[in-house]
């Protein structure tokens, strides 16, 4: 379509755990009503490509040509896309709950000592605007008891073995490669992980400095050093091997979709045994295209123990 209408286009695809978004299709829009986000199925898709590039709906139907290969798309049709307002970030909300004797303050995530500077004096203004009455005392209190209850994490890799033959030769095999983050209360969190994503974590650990997709895509180093490690952990599968890492540079490759989801299942693991941002942050593979990924909180520890246990130099 952007061919035939001499439109410039770029498209951007990421896997949906929600199957009511799958084969779905979003863009960002000026209206004069302020910005929308379109959000359209197959059915409606040419209608909001039209409004992203300002082209009159009606006429496109006159004259559209579809190809066969995307004969699920159709136009003219009663289907319209949903628009969903985009507003600016709204003030932090003071939200005051009763949870074991504690106040929470309900915060937007900050990411520098600025934002959340700026959060607490924003909500402290909301207090004296809205008279919500909050005391000094009242924020003493929350400072001193989440200062007490703040977690703070540690990463713990558990790997035992079992001795088993091979050519009548007892040799030590991997029974069992588990992860956890230990917190200052004691607290054990297990974040499971599929055979594929344990081994993508483990080879991260190995790399202090971080390392950039396009880094890694063509890397024989890191995938010889995935490809190692993932052989040796339990319940892995030679099928489900990736043959390599060479076009993760592609954004619509195979190899990229399948990089991401193994990534974000470990950021979704570590969020489900914790619930605590801070402890994704620090260990779950984090960066982005500014940023190197790598996981913040593993130590040279760590990287001595992976490298002992799974026999890498």
């Amino acid at each position: 379509m952007a061919k035939q209408y001499n439109q410039d286009h770029l498209i951007n695809a990421m896997p949906i755990d929600y199957s009511g978004l799958w084969d779905c299709f979003a863009c960002k829009v000026k209206t004069e009503e302020g910005v929308k986000i379109l959000l359209s199925d197959k059915d409606s898709f040419i209608e909001m490509l039209c409004e992203f590039w300002g082209l009159d709906y009606d006429e496109v139907c006159k004259s559209i040509v579809i190809n066969k290969r995307y004969k699920k798309v159709t136009f003219g049709g009663d289907a319209h896309p949903a628009r969903i307002d985009v507003s600016l970030p709204k003030l932090p909300k003071y939200e005051v709950k009763k949870d074991d004797s504690s106040i929470f303050l309900n915060f937007m995530q900050a990411t520098s000592r600025g934002e959340a500077y700026g959060n607490f004096r924003s909500t402290i203004i909301d207090n004296f605007n809205y008279g919500f009455g909050i005391t000094l005392d009242e924020i003493i209190e929350l400072y001193k008891t989440e200062e007490k209850n703040r977690k703070t994490y540690t990463l713990d890799i558990q790997i035992e073995r079992k001795e088993v033959y091979e050519d009548s030769v007892p040799v030590q095999k991997i029974k069992s490669c588990e992860l956890y983050l230990i917190d200052n209360l004691g607290g054990r969190h297990h974040f499971p992980l599929s055979a594929q994503s344990k081994a993508i974590y483990l080879t991260f650990i190995l790399n202090n400095r971080g390392l950039r997709i396009k880094e890694i895509s063509g890397d024989k180093v890191f995938y010889n050093t995935f490809k190692s490690i993932y052989l040796q952990i339990p319940y892995h599968s030679k099928s489900h091997l990736p043959a390599n890492f060479d076009n993760l540079y592609d954004t619509g490759s195979s190899e990229y979709t399948y990089f991401l989801q193994k990534v974000g299942e470990v950021r979704d693991s570590i969020m489900d045994a914790t619930n605590d941002n801070s402890a994704r942050l620090k260990f779950a593979i984090e960066g982005n295209s500014s940023t190197p990924f790598k996981i913040a909180g593993a130590t040279d520890e760590h990287r001595a123990l992976v490298k002992k246990e799974f026999g890498l130099k």
